[in-house]
């Protein structure tokens, strides 16, 4: 954690990609997040965009859009009762799925958005890390859904994914295909996911 030279913080969080078989991006690189504090707490997040300048002690987190889809309702292919835990703004909560590839996760934004991002935080397990295949896939009505983007068969980053998107859309789906353990070929993964954040206007 820095301190910049008055009273804004910020966490430079390493991002190693050193030793991931076909990464995306291959360069282990310095992540900024702005700090703040309330109650005796931290708290961080993640912003594609940091906006920095140390001479008149100014920094601005700038998000690709508006949030949509925080505390919207949501549905799932199966155990639906803990889906809303994906878009509570608590990265501790989660939704575990049976164990059946590929599952779904949907969220109704409760109108029609321009999409422009998807942020979503990856279950994964500590010595077992794995990336996920997955489909993004939009509509208007709930009933007839048209792809937004498709990384069913490339490589996906570890962990966290920013995703930016186009296209309009009411309900946004999110397609768990599979999962690939970095030392094991057999996928025992159950589907599950922390917090997904759709973003538009």
């Amino acid at each position: 954690m820095k301190e910049d030279n008055g009273s804004n913080f910020v966490m430079m969080a390493n991002r190693w990609m050193f030793g991931w078989k076909d990464a995306t991006n291959p360069i282990s690189q310095q992540r900024m997040l702005p700090i703040s504090f309330s109650n005796g707490f931290a708290f961080f997040d993640f912003y594609d965009e940091v906006l920095y300048n140390a001479d008149q002690d100014i920094i601005i987190p700038v998000q690709n859009g508006k949030l949509l889809s925080q505390e919207k309702t949501v549905t799932a292919s199966s155990n639906t009762e803990t889906a809303a835990y994906v878009n509570d703004g608590d990265y501790q909560t989660e939704w575990i799925g049976t164990k059946t590839w590929p599952s779904t996760w949907t969220v109704d934004l409760n109108a029609t958005y321009n999409l422009s991002n998807i942020q979503i935080s990856w279950y994964m397990m500590k010595g077992s890390e794995a990336y996920y295949k997955y489909k993004l896939e939009g509509s208007i009505d709930g009933l007839s859904y048209t792809t937004l983007l498709d990384k069913s068969s490339a490589y996906n980053d570890y962990g966290f994914t920013s995703d930016r998107l186009s296209g309009k859309a009411r309900f946004v789906r999110v397609t768990l295909v599979d999962a690939k353990l970095q030392n094991n070929t057999n996928n025992w993964y159950t589907p599950q996911l922390y917090e997904v954040k759709v973003y538009g206007n």
